[in-house]
C-alpha cells in the first residue's frame, strides 16, 4: 500500500493542472482519509483483544463502529472507479476487514472473494484467503476454512509469506481448542513459536502454551513455558499473568512454601500493583493448601474489606463461605457469606454456586427452625413446668431489653447534650459517641429479633414426634446428598430409629442408613438393614427400593398416595398455613375419596374453617360431607350433632322468613358440585356469633383433628 502511495504521490505532478486532476485528487483523498481512519480503529480493537487463541472477536467501541462506517462508505465511492484505479483491491480489501471487525462475516467474505475473482495478480490474494478462512472460523464453519487453510499454507509457504504462516497456525490451534484436542494444539504453539518474529505475540503464545499443559495436568511442561515468556518482550499483562501462572503451578506441584515466595515477590513490584489484589487472593489459596486455615480466613476477609467491589473479592468472601462450611462447620455464617456472594462481582461459575449453596442452607436453616420448635413443644408435653419457667424467663429478658434500651437513648442524649455545650472536639467525640450506640443498638435489635414468647402445645405428642421425625429424616438427607457430611446424616438417621419408632419415617430411615453403610463400603450391614426394610415394611414403596438393593422379586403394593399428601398437609396445619393447608385436604377429598385419609381430611378442614379462620359455613358445608359420604366412621360421629343442630336452626330461621345471604367461600376452598354450599352469612359478627352458638352449643367437645383418634 505505502509504495502505491508513493505512486500516486507521482502522479500528482504528471496531472498538475489538468482537469483530470481535480478527480483524481478527490478519489486520492479519499482513499487517503479512508486509510487512516481504518488504521486508527483496527489499531483500537487489537488493544482491546487480551486472548490469542480464541475465535470470539472483541466486540468494537461505538465510536469504533460508526469510523468503520465510514471506511465503508468512503471505499464505496471508491469502488465506483472499478478497473481504472489501481487502489481497488487495496479498497476490496479494507472493506471486508471492516465487516469482519464489526463481527458481518458474510460480507466480509464476498468482499475478500470478489478481491480474489476479479483481481487475480493482486499481491492481496493470499492475505485475502486468510480472512477468509478467519470469517469461515467464527462462521463455525469448519470444513470450509480447514479446506482453504491447507492449500494456502502451502502457497504461503513456497512464496515465503512467513506472517500468514504464523496466523493460520494461531487459527489452527484455535480450532483444536475450541474441539478440545489440547495436544495437536499445543503442537501448532510450538510451530507458531519456531515461525513467528513477533516478539510480543510469541510472548502471550508461550504463555497460552502453559495454560494448555496445565489443562492437561502437566504441570511440570506448563511452568517450563511460563518461564519462558520472559525469553521474548512481553508487555506487562502478559508478564504479570506468566508470573502468577508460575506461582500456582508451583502450587499444584506441593511446592507452596516457593508459591508463596513467588507471589511475595510479585507483591513487592511496582509494576504489579494493579494486580495486587490477584496476587493476595493466590497468597490466601496457597495458605489454604497448606491448611493454614485461620491464615487463610484472614486473607480472605482483608481482600474482602480492600477490594470491595472486584472480582477478587466475590472470589474471597466465597471462599470464606466454604471455610465457614467445611472447616469451621457454622453453616448459620457459610450461608451468610453465600448470600454476600450472590450479590459480588464474582465470576458466573461462583455466582451459580452460590445460588445453590443458598438454597441448600435456606432450606437447612428452616428445617432447623422446626426441629428447634417442636422439640421445645415436646418438652412441654413431658415437663409440665417448662413452659411457665420459659414463660418467666422471657418476661425477664424482654424487661431487660427496655432497660437497656431506654439506658442507650439516654447515652445518645448525654452525647448530643456534650456537643452542644463544648463545641471543641465536636466531631471525633459525637462520631465515636454514636458509632458506639449504633453498635450497640444493633446487638440490641438483634436480641429483640430472637425473642420469641413460648408457644404451648397445640397438638398430641404422637403428632410431635411425627413431625419430628419428618424433620430429621429431610435433615439426614440434606447432610447425605447436598452437604456431603455422611456422619451427620448417620447421626439423625439413627436418632430418628431410636427415638421415633412406629413412625411413618420408620422405614424410609432405615432405608437410608443402608445407603450410608453402602457409601463407606460396609456393604453386609447395608443389606441387612435393606432386608429389615423388605421383610418389615411390604406396603410402603420403599420396600420395592430395598428389593432392587437386593436382587429380589419386587412386592405387589397397595399404597395410599394420599398418606404423603395428608403428612405435607398436617405440617402446614401445625406451622400454621391454614389456607394451604385446607387447599391440600380438601385435595385429598376429591383426588382420593376412597382414601383412608379421605373422611380425616375432610374433618380436618372443616375444623380449620370453624376454629382457625372463622367460616363457620363452610365448616358445616365439610361436616355435612363428611356425614353424608363417611358416616361409619369416627369422624362423622364426632359432627353428626353439630350437622343436625345447624339444620334445625335452618328451619327455624325458614319459617321465620329471614333470609341471610348466602356466604362466598372461595372456590379454591370448597368443591363446587360434590360438597353442599352454605346459605347462611358468617361475615356479619352478630350471624358468625348466632351460628358458632348453634353449631357448637359446647365448645368442650369440639376435639382438634389430631387428637381425635387418641
Amino acid at each position: 500500500m505505502k509504495y502505491k502511495l508513493i505512486i500516486f504521490t507521482t502522479l500528482v505532478f504528471i496531472f498538475s493542472g489538468c482537469g483530470v486532476w481535480r478527480d483524481f485528487t478527490a478519489y486520492f483523498n479519499g482513499y487517503y482519509n479512508a486509510a487512516k481512519i481504518f488504521d486508527e480503529a483496527e489499531a483500537q480493537i487489537i488493544s482491546q483483544k487480551k486472548e490469542i487463541f480464541t475465535f470470539n472477536e472483541v466486540q468494537p467501541q461505538n465510536a469504533t463502529v460508526q469510523n468503520l462506517n465510514k471506511v465503508v462508505e468512503k471505499l464505496s465511492k471508491i469502488l465506483q472507479f472499478k478497473s481504472n484505479s489501481g487502489l481497488v483491491d487495496d479498497a476490496l480489501f479494507m472493506t471486508g476487514r471492516s465487516f469482519y471487525y464489526q463481527k458481518n462475516y458474510q460480507k466480509g467474505i464476498r468482499k475478500f472473494t470478489e478481491l480474489i475473482a476479479n483481481y487475480p495478480e493482486s499481491g492481496l490474494i493470499l492475505d485475502a484467503q486468510l480472512w477468509i478462512v478467519k470469517s469461515q472460523f467464527r462462521l463455525k464453519n469448519y470444513n470450509q476454512a480447514l479446506q482453504i487453510m491447507d492449500g494456502l499454507y502451502k502457497k504461503a509457504s513456497e512464496e515465503e509469506k512467513s506472517e500468514i504462516m504464523a496466523e493460520l497456525l494461531i487459527e489452527h490451534a484455535t480450532y483444536f481448542i475450541v474441539n478440545e484436542n489440547y495436544s495437536e494444539a499445543i503442537k501448532k504453539a510450538g510451530e507458531f513459536l519456531e515461525l513467528s518474529g513477533d516478539n510480543q505475540k510469541k510472548a502471550r503464545v508461550a504463555f497460552e502454551t502453559g495454560n494448555l499443559y496445565a489443562k492437561i495436568n502437566n504441570y511440570e511442561k506448563a511452568a517450563e513455558f511460563y518461564s519462558k515468556v520472559n525469553n521474548f518482550t512481553p508487555d506487562y499483562e502478559t508478564e504479570f499473568e506468566a508470573e502468577l501462572a508460575f506461582g500456582k503451578i508451583q502450587r499444584e506441584l506441593n511446592n507452596s512454601q516457593k508459591a508463596l515466595e513467588i507471589f511475595g515477590k510479585i507483591r513487592s513490584e511496582k509494576n504489579y500493583s494493579e494486580y495486587l489484589n490477584r496476587t493476595e487472593l493466590e497468597i490466601a489459596f496457597t495458605h489454604l493448601k497448606l491448611q493454614n486455615f485461620d491464615e487463610a480466613l484472614y486473607k480472605f476477609k482483608l481482600i474482602d474489606t480492600a477490594f470491595s467491589n472486584t472480582s477478587s473479592s466475590g472470589i474471597a468472601v466465597y471462599n470464606i463461605g466454604k471455610l465457614m462450611e467445611f472447616h469451621y462447620e457454622n453453616y448459620d455464617s457459610a450461608n451468610s457469606y453465600y448470600k454476600k456472594t450472590m450479590n459480588s462481582r464474582a465470576p458466573k461459575e461462583i455466582l451459580d454456586s452460590a445460588y445453590s449453596k443458598v438454597a441448600i442452607f435456606s432450606k437447612y436453616q428452616n428445617i432447623m427452625g422446626n426441629l428447634n420448635f417442636y422439640k421445645k413443644q415436646l418438652e412441654y408435653i413431658n415437663d409440665s413446668t417448662a413452659y411457665k419457667r420459659d414463660s418467666i424467663a422471657y418476661f425477664v429478658e424482654q424487661a431487660r431489653v427496655d432497660s437497656l434500651n431506654k439506658e442507650l437513648q439516654a447515652k445518645a442524649g448525654n452525647v448530643q447534650q456534650e456537643v452542644t455545650q463544648n463545641p471543641a472536639g465536636r466531631g471525633s467525640r459525637a462520631q465515636t459517641g454514636n458509632a458506639r450506640n449504633t453498635q450497640q443498638n444493633q446487638n440490641l435489635q438483634q436480641v429483640k429479633n430472637n425473642l420469641r414468647f413460648p408457644s404451648k402445645p397445640r397438638v398430641s405428642i404422637d403428632s410431635v414426634k411425627s413431625i419430628l421425625a419428618k424433620n430429621e429424616y429431610e435433615l439426614g438427607g440434606l447432610f447425605f446428598t447436598e452437604l456431603d457430611h455422611l456422619d451427620s446424616a448417620k447421626y439423625y438417621y439413627e436418632h430418628i430409629l431410636n427415638n421415633y419408632r412406629g413412625s411413618n419415617y420408620e422405614g424410609r430411615t432405615l432405608y437410608a442408613l443402608g445407603s450410608y453403610y453402602l457409601t463407606v463400603k460396609q456393604d453386609k450391614k447395608a443389606d441387612s438393614l435393606y432386608q429389615i426394610v423388605y421383610d418389615n415394611f411390604k406396603n410402603e414403596s420403599i420396600a420395592n427400593a430395598a428389593a432392587q438393593k437386593l436382587n429380589l422379586p419386587l412386592i405387589k403394593q397397595k399404597i395410599d398416595p394420599a398418606e404423603e399428601i395428608f403428612l405435607n398437609a398436617e405440617v402446614k396445619f401445625q406451622q400454621e398455613n391454614f389456607d394451604e393447608a385446607v387447599k391440600d385436604f380438601i385435595g385429598i377429598y376429591r383426588q382420593y375419596p376412597k382414601s383412608s385419609y379421605a373422611p380425616k381430611a375432610l374433618y380436618t378442614t372443616g375444623w380449620i374453617f370453624e376454629n382457625k379462620l372463622g367460616k363457620p359455613d363452610s365448616a358445616v358445608s365439610m361436616y355435612d360431607s363428611l356425614v353424608i359420604k363417611y358416616p361409619s366412621t369416627q369422624y362423622a360421629n364426632q359432627v353428626r350433632e353439630k350437622v343436625e343442630i345447624y339444620k334445625m336452626h335452618k328451619e327455624e330461621e325458614s319459617l321465620r322468613n329471614e333470609e341471610i345471604p348466602q356466604e362466598n367461600i372461595p372456590s379454591e376452598e370448597l368443591p363446587s358440585e360434590e360438597l353442599p354450599q352454605p346459605e347462611n352469612d358468617s361475615t356479619n359478627p352478630n350471624n358468625q356469633n348466632r351460628i358458632n352458638e348453634k353449631i357448637n352449643p359446647n365448645p368442650k367437645s369440639n376435639i382438634p383433628p389430631e387428637r381425635l383418634e387418641e
